[in-house]
């Protein structure tokens, strides 16, 4: 039996309960079997398929089940779920707020998260199986939207110090996992995948989290010089700032597949020093149904307000005979 509670928030924990913790380190869909649980030595035979519950990040999450309602957890019978490693969510608490952190996409601490595995009688919570398969119904989505990010965590900046060489004993906006420092007229690239873009799609949003680490007596320091493909764009700023760039940028901008983000510091203001630091940068694109040959794939797709479901014709998706989809906001 494990028990755990992150921080303050351990209202979740019932303790007449059991609680089998075990780690996650990867964005996927999990399955636990029949066998998985007697291998933990859970008394699967003595519990009914409703009564699992799963937790995590001091919630109940969502599982599947097959069959339920028979009332017993079959040896073909299995738990299902969609789980996320560890990131920057509870760190989110030491910043005050997700505008002030600099890197939201990686833990201070750690990459691993526990889930809990436990039950009760009572209802929990379970994604629903759709069985609408009036397909005619329905128009065909034209793009669906995926998200590529790089996240940047080589270095640790303290923030900026004091006179004395300390820094500020709370985490400061400018503190944390970021890049290696970007130096005064240094340049470098970033390569993101979009795999599926569609560059004759809607624009790509793009975002970029950048630190400022260095201060000179200057009344600005920092001239950093942003490039995708024939678009470029400016930002000057001072000090230990932490600046947060969002683009609309046309989707001929970039291509299926690798894509360069250039940033380069410009030696342009008399600054003595310029050192910046970058978080992060994330671009949400227009996707291809055509999945290309992968086996799992997670994206986004516009509600469409004129119907009450969205059809998905995807080709090229490598799951043998069973393509499992699950809709991690209506919980289905």
């Amino acid at each position: 039996m494990a028990l755990f509670g992150q921080g303050a928030a351990n209202d979740w924990i019932n303790y007449n309960q059991s609680y089998y913790k075990f780690p996650i380190t990867e964005k996927r869909v999990y399955r636990i079997s029949y066998q998985d649980l007697q291998n933990a030595g859970i008394p699967v035979l003595s519990i009914q398929p409703d009564d699992f519950q799963l937790f995590a990040r001091g919630e109940e999450q969502e599982i599947f089940i097959p069959n339920p309602s028979d009332g017993s957890f079959d040896p073909s019978d299995f738990i299902e779920f969609y789980a996320e490693p560890n990131d920057g969510w509870l760190d989110t608490v030491l910043y005050g707020s997700q505008v002030n952190q600099p890197n939201p996409y990686y833990s201070l601490l750690n990459d691993t998260i526990y889930y809990y595995l436990s039950w009760s009688a009572g209802s929990h919570l379970r994604f629903q199986e759709e069985n609408d398969i009036n397909f005619g119904n329905y128009f065909a989505t034209n793009n669906v939207w995926k998200e590529s990010i790089l996240s940047l965590n080589s270095s640790y900046y303290d923030g900026e110090p004091y006179p004395g060489g300390a820094t500020d004993p709370f985490y400061t906006p400018e503190e944390g996992w970021m890049g290696p420092a970007l130096n005064l007229g240094q340049s470098r690239s970033y390569n993101l995948n979009m795999s599926g873009h569609l560059n004759n799609g809607p624009p790509v949003e793009f975002r970029l989290k950048l630190a400022g680490a260095s201060n000179p007596p200057a009344s600005s320091d920092h001239h950093i010089q942003i490039s995708a493909g024939s678009i470029s764009f400016d930002t000057i700023f001072n000090g230990y700032d932490l600046i947060t760039l969002d683009r609309v940028l046309p989707a001929a901008t970039f291509s299926d597949g690798n894509n360069s983000i250039n940033m380069r510091s410009i030696d342009d203001l008399g600054a003595a020093v310029d050192r910046t630091a970058l978080a992060f940068i994330s671009l949400t694109y227009p996707a291809a149904m055509d999945f290309a040959n992968a086996d799992y794939a997670e994206f986004a797709v516009e509600d469409n307000q004129s119907q009450s479901a969205s059809l998905l014709e995807v080709t090229n998706f490598n799951a043998g005979n069973q393509v499992i989809l699950y809709d991690l906001t209506n919980e289905k």
